[in-house]
């Protein structure tokens, strides 16, 4: 009785069987002794099967040996055509270690993570991360190794450093572009920051390396005008849309010189309302350390620093979360 696709058999490896159900990968003619024929099994129930594992099919009924053969793959993908696993089959079937991790790396955007990898080939790590090695690809670690073709790294970093490039043309008062604007998955990401010599990772930014604010004079004055307003404001601040207002220039680039002296640190947003010098922050931490350990109430802060309710309380949490001071009550205490 010929095989068909779809017919019902039993599945036999070692002491394992299982129900199975035959999917045909090529035409399935007379077959001569000793010839090969590529079978794709269905299980009814999971075995614990690995590549060169040998198995026996029979049929339901009678029961009768139909043949056996060898694993080539345990978990072949599910959506590719009977064409195209065919012929994946065929590559399997003589491949190297490397080269089936190489195969199986560079099928998927996130690539093979080692954990996967051990399943899939029956191999051990120290084996995967030699065949890594020879197979040109590239162990990103994380929580585990994850294992990406390097090809596909190196050609991610030339589109990112073309999207950073393109970023700075276009912010060019922006001191870096946003991680989450990079079109990568993470995990490649870090694999691409971790390779290329041409971005630098500035906390939640990216940049060219070598890439420099340039300001253009009419800038420069203006960024010396919005850090004299505030530094000259001490502890009652402007208000920020003053300030940008009085700047000299358009709105947008003065918001952008803005946050460039706050990303430097000359500059403190102590509440969205709110934005400091970092010298008036300093000297009113020298005015609370010759109170340490003494408690203090809001009227006599007030009191200490000449300024209103308006700047106190603002003040005095931004003190709290910096753990500067700690709230006990309706007093504080200097840390």
């Amino acid at each position: 009785m010929p095989l068909k696709h779809g017919a019902p058999v039993h599945f036999h490896s070692g002491t394992a069987e299982t129900e199975a159900e035959v999917r045909l990968m090529e035409s399935l003619g007379p077959v001569a002794p000793g010839a090969s024929v590529l079978l794709r099994f269905l299980l009814r129930s999971p075995l614990q099967l690995l590549p060169g594992d040998r198995f026996i099919v029979r049929m339901f009924s009678p029961v009768v040996t139909i043949g056996g053969g060898v694993v080539v793959e345990n978990s072949p993908p599910l959506r590719l055509r009977r064409a195209a696993v065919a012929q994946r089959l065929r590559i399997l079937e003589g491949a190297t270690l490397p080269e089936r991790l190489a195969l199986y790396a560079s099928e998927t955007e996130r690539g093979i993570a080692l954990s996967e990898a051990v399943a899939r080939m029956g191999a051990l790590p120290a084996e995967l991360m030699a065949a890594a090695r020879h197979a040109s690809l590239v162990a990103v670690r994380g929580t585990e190794a994850v294992f990406l073709p390097r090809t596909r790294i190196e050609e991610a970093a030339a589109k990112l450093v073309q999207q950073v490039a393109e970023f700075h043309r276009r912010n060019p008062l922006a001191p870096g572009m946003p991680r989450t604007q990079a079109e990568l998955p993470p995990l490649l990401l870090d694999a691409v920051l971790a390779a290329s010599s041409d971005l630098v990772a500035d906390g939640d930014l990216l940049r060219r390396a070598g890439f420099r604010i340039q300001l253009q004079s009419e800038e420069d004055e203006a960024l010396r005008k919005i850090e004299s307003l505030f530094r000259d404001g001490g502890l009652a601040t402007p208000g920020e849309a003053d300030v940008l207002a009085r700047s000299g220039i358009e709105p947008q680039r003065a918001r952008s010189i803005l946050q460039l002296l706050l990303k430097q640190g000359r500059l403190v947003r102590v509440s969205p309302e709110l934005i400091y010098h970092a010298d008036a922050l300093g000297r009113l931490k020298q005015l609370l350390e010759a109170r340490r350990r003494h408690p203090f109430s809001v009227p006599e802060f007030k009191e200490w620093t000449g300024i209103s309710r308006k700047y106190a309380i603002p003040l005095l949490e931004y003190l709290d979360r910096m753990r500067l001071t700690r709230r006990e009550g309706d007093k504080r205490i200097v840390l």
